[in-house]
Formats: C-alpha cells, sequence, structure tokens
C-alpha cells in the first residue's frame, strides 16, 4: 500500500473515532515517508482525541517543522498545550495559528478559553466575538462567549465560584477522609478550576481514576498509580526520571511541557490520595513538595501564566496544604 492509501484509510479510521487503528496505519505511513508533514498532523489528531497530549504536542511539533499547514498545526499545539495548562506557550501558538489565518474561528475560540482560563474576561469575550462572527453556527464559542459576558458583568457568580459550590457537595467531598475536609476547607481545593490542585482535564482525570482505583487497592503504594497514568499520558520511565531529578531551568527549557506536566500530574495525584486516604505516601510526598517548589519559582510562573498574581497565589496555598498534610 502505498503513503496515499494509508493516509486516506486513516482519515476514514478517526472520522469513524477509531484512532488506535489510525494510529497504526499512521505509522505505516510515517515509515514509508518520514517528511510527511500530513501523516504526522493526522497522528496528532489521533493522539489528542484519545488525550495522549504528549505525543499529540510532538507530532504537531514535527508537521509544523515540515511545513505543513501551519495554522493547523499551530492551531493543535494550542489546544494541547492548553489542555495541560501551558498558558503563555498555548496563547503563542493560537496567535501564530492566526496570524497565517486571521479567519480561523477555531484559533480564536480556543484562544477565548486560555484567556477565560487565566481570568482575562474582556481578552476572551473579544475573542469569543470574533470567533461567532467568523463562524455563527460555533456553539461552544457561543456558550463560552455567554458564560464570559455573564461573569464580567456580574450577572451571574463566576463560573467557578458556582462549581465550587457545587463541588462542595459532590460525591468526593462527601466521601473524603475526614482530615481532608478538616485540612483543605476551601472549595479552591475541590473545584476543577485551572489553578486548583486537581485543576484542568488532567487533574480530573486523575481525581476520578484514583478514586476508584484505591477502593479496590486499600494498601496498594500510590507510586503504582502515578506511574500507571503518566505512562498511560505517554510519559517513558526515562523522561520520568530525568524530570523527576531535574532543575527549575528544566520546567523553563527544550523539556518543559513534559516537565510541567508532570509536575502537575504528582500534585493531583498526591492531593487526590490525601482526600481518599487521609494522609500521603512519604514517598508521593516528597516529590509533590519537589514539583511545587519547581512550579513556585518566579521564572516558572512568569513562563507559564505570566504577571497572572492568582496563579502565583494558588501555588502558596497549594505548598502550605502538602506542608501540613500527614505521611506515613
Amino acid at each position: 500500500m502505498d503513503l496515499s492509501k494509508h493516509l486516506q484509510k486513516s482519515i476514514q479510521l478517526l472520522k469513524a473515532e477509531l484512532e488506535e487503528q489510525a494510529i497504526q496505519e499512521l505509522n505505516l505511513a510515517i515509515s514509508l515517508d518520514p517528511q510527511s508533514g500530513e501523516a504526522y498532523a493526522l497522528r496528532a489528531d489521533a493522539w489528542k482525541a484519545l488525550r495522549r497530549y504528549e505525543q499529540a504536542l510532538k507530532d504537531y511539533e514535527k508537521a509544523d517543522d515540515l511545513g505543513f499547514d501551519q495554522c493547523r498545526t499551530k492551531l493543535g499545539l494550542g489546544i494541547c498545550q492548553s489542555k495541560r495548562s501551558l498558558y503563555s506557550e498555548a496563547l503563542n501558538s493560537l496567535t501564530n495559528a492566526l496570524i497565517v489565518n486571521p479567519q480561523c474561528a477555531e484559533a480564536y475560540y480556543w484562544r477565548g478559553r486560555v484567556h477565560f482560563d487565566l481570568k482575562s474576561l474582556e481578552a476572551a469575550i473579544a475573542d469569543l466575538s470574533r470567533a461567532n462572527e467568523i463562524d455563527k453556527d460555533h456553539q461552544d464559542a457561543k456558550s463560552f462567549l455567554s458564560l464570559a459576558q455573564s461573569t464580567l458583568n456580574s450577572q451571574l457568580r463566576t463560573s467557578t465560584l458556582l462549581q465550587s459550590e457545587d463541588r462542595m457537595t459532590s460525591r468526593y467531598f462527601l466521601e473524603a477522609h475526614p482530615n481532608a475536609k478538616s485540612l483543605l476547607n476551601e472549595p479552591f481545593f475541590w473545584t476543577y478550576d485551572d489553578f486548583g490542585p486537581v485543576g484542568g482535564d488532567s487533574g480530573a482525570d486523575c481525581l476520578e481514576e484514583i478514586w476508584d482505583w484505591r477502593k479496590s487497592n486499600p494498601n496498594a503504594s500510590m507510586k503504582e498509580i502515578l506511574q500507571a497514568i503518566l505512562r498511560e499520558w505517554g510519559y517513558s520511565d526515562r523522561s520520568i526520571k530525568k524530570v523527576a531529578t531535574g532543575s527549575v531551568e528544566i520546567a523553563i527549557g527544550k523539556d518543559h511541557q513534559l516537565a510541567n506536566m508532570y509536575d502537575d500530574a504528582v500534585i493531583a495525584i498526591s492531593f487526590c490520595q490525601f482526600m481518599v486516604d487521609g494522609y500521603l505516601d512519604s514517598a508521593l510526598k516528597s516529590l509533590a513538595l519537589k514539583a511545587i517548589d519547581r512550579q513556585s519559582a518566579a521564572v516558572v510562573q512568569e513562563f507559564r501564566a505570566g504577571d497572572n498574581k492568582d496563579y502565583a497565589s494558588s501555588r502558596k496555598k497549594i505548598k502550605t496544604a502538602l506542608l501540613a498534610m500527614s505521611d506515613r
């Protein structure tokens, strides 16, 4: 089978939401032509659909380096970066996508979402409005625009507060260990706010997975589930070791995506264990404190969130809570 047939077959498989099979076809396509930017972009799409953002980022970067559809690859990079709370990088990628194609509604939509997550509501409204102007049928852009406007105008309580109040009566808070309810007594710790310890998509995934896993594995080491989750996200053991022992510079250097996703995951998993067990494995606590120290560094905060004061203050809350958690 030639390159074009592998690409066409993978496109059909992606439409059918058969991402794993599509990846197999695209692996074959890349083996035939390692310079096929389209093959890398399609494989990145598949990884993204599977929420394997680390692999997706690598493939989008490769497709971009090969000069394939610069708007599409930069858009893909921005989406994956936003999913991992790499806000500064996401804004840069999405802005570059719009430089290539100023009429890309999807890039405006995702940049608006990043601004919304950073609490930059006026910028979010501007981008989401532009997305709606370009694509009047973009329902997600309409929904986020309405939310951003109502938040800014104080016509409704902010999205974070509404979610916080709901989370305080959710199954996680109601079923949590008494130690967790006592120490983590602010809604901040129980929301999916991207600045929170279990915030964003990755934190939400961790909480759901660990909550059920712990019920069936009450005596297992939490490092087991940490390793399993990181491998599921596409981290190799070698990569995990490299970032786990890295300095602050690794979080802003060429391996920044890997390092920052690792730190976020370790912090989220630590809070998840404390919520379930009421204590932390001592080895996990040590990893979490190293991660929050790295994320609290001024250069890392500026790299990830600019001068956003909410981001900086949330790192302090997270570290204070981690230090107060009992361990064994």
